[in-house]
């Protein structure tokens, strides 16, 4: 939507106007002059005295210099002669060997004057002074890591946490210490109600070795009751254990082959007197019929193999 301008409550000059009078819309910003006139301000051309009066070429005048020969002169020189490389490099050397001269004069003359707090000079600002006075020019800086030294530097968070982990360890420490101390009283606590609680009469089995040291207790061993002696018999738990057998490993050899303490079951039932000599071909071969085939034809193979590791054996 445009911006509508208020108008000023007298336009009866503005309004209704004859035609020879030109009614301007209102000002927005700076009031406009509607003036046909040229612009008056134009840019001035600066002229150089004597400029054109020569008017030979400048490409005819290159040409007529070089014939005259000699060194070109350049015009950004003051004089215009040409050094050569060695009297520039000669130069060059003989400025550097001033500045160093005037430096040293400069630092003897710095270092034989004392250095004295200025009045007013705050002393942020005299250590600044001193700092900058120091010989520093001949301290070695090598960035080269020197052995047994470490390079690493210690912050303030870490040596907070190595004092805690030092008082962690002492925790720790002291902990143990006290449950050592609780395990021995207990086990002469045990030992008293074992002596109290013990039969008289039967003869105890010795639990001490020729060095008089104490046996070691087999491990995952039954405690004994109150009322019970240890025998030194073999805990029916292991018998058991080692009765039913361990679990066999994947990769396990079998040193021999295995014996069996009762017949094992048939695993096909006869039944009405029939019967197929299946061996152990598994169910999933085919029908029984199949199967005894297999069965047979198994058995050939493994007699073949037999009587070739014979005569190998034999030879």
């Amino acid at each position: 939507m445009p911006h509508k301008h208020k108008r000023v409550e007298d336009y009866d000059s503005e309004f209704n106007l004859p035609p020879t009078v030109h009614a301007a819309p209102l000002a927005v910003g700076k009031a406009r002059t509607f003036s046909t006139a040229p612009k008056g301000k134009k840019r001035k051309i600066t002229q150089i005295e004597g400029y054109g009066a020569d008017d030979t070429p400048k490409s005819f005048q290159r040409l007529m210099a070089f014939s005259k020969g000699g060194p070109k002169k350049r015009s950004g020189l003051d004089d215009g002669a040409i050094k050569t490389k060695k009297q520039k490099k000669q130069e060059a050397t003989e400025n550097l060997e001033k500045d160093a001269a005037n430096n040293k004069s400069e630092e003897q003359t710095q270092s034989k004057a004392v250095l004295k707090i200025q009045p007013g000079e705050s002393m942020a600002e005299f250590r600044a002074r001193v700092d900058q006075a120091l010989p520093l020019t001949g301290i070695a800086k090598s960035t080269k890591k020197v052995e047994g030294v470490s390079d690493h530097r210690v912050t303030k968070h870490e040596r907070r946490l190595k004092r805690l982990q030092k008082g962690w360890r002492e925790e720790e420490a002291r902990i143990r210490e006290k449950e050592m101390e609780e395990k021995e009283l207990a086990e002469e606590e045990q030992d008293e109600l074992d002596a109290m609680w013990e039969d008289k009469t039967s003869d105890l089995p010795s639990t001490k070795t020729v060095n008089g040291k104490k046996k070691k207790a087999k491990k995952n061993k039954r405690k004994l009751l109150v009322g019970e002696v240890d025998n030194g018999s073999e805990d029916e738990w292991e018998a058991l254990k080692k009765k039913r057998g361990e679990r066999k490993g994947l990769h396990d050899v079998v040193s021999a082959p295995p014996t069996f303490d009762k017949v094992p079951r048939e695993i096909f039932k006869v039944k009405n007197g029939a019967g197929a000599k299946v061996g152990n071909v598994p169910n999933s071969a085919g029908s029984l019929r199949k199967r005894e085939q297999l069965g047979e034809e198994r058995q050939k193979m493994i007699e073949a193999y037999r009587e070739m590791m014979a005569a190998k054996r034999a030879t």
